[in-house]
């Protein structure tokens, strides 16, 4: 289940995808011009979020981690792979 999960994740939180997703459901609610107009209007707004390399990158950076210095980390008694 976690290797499905982890798979199909990246996909899911493409922009595109959600873009893809608010058109097909403004085609879909043909009926409801209110509702029509607000996924096209979310459509739109997406578009100009997720297309902005800016913004995406500065998104990215929030999420990682400051670097951390190798002399910082104390040495392990034993490495990895070497043998006993």
């Amino acid at each position: 289940m976690f290797f499905i999960i982890s798979k199909s994740l990246p996909y899911l939180l493409d922009p595109v995808i959600w873009l893809l997703v608010l058109l097909v459901g403004a085609l879909l609610s043909g009926r409801r011009p209110a509702r029509q107009r607000g996924l096209v209007l979310a459509a739109l707004v997406l578009l100009f979020i997720g297309t902005n390399g800016g913004l995406v990158n500065e998104a990215a950076l929030a999420w990682e981690l400051p670097p951390v210095r190798l002399r910082t980390i104390a040495p392990t008694t034993r490495a990895c792979c070497s043998p006993a």
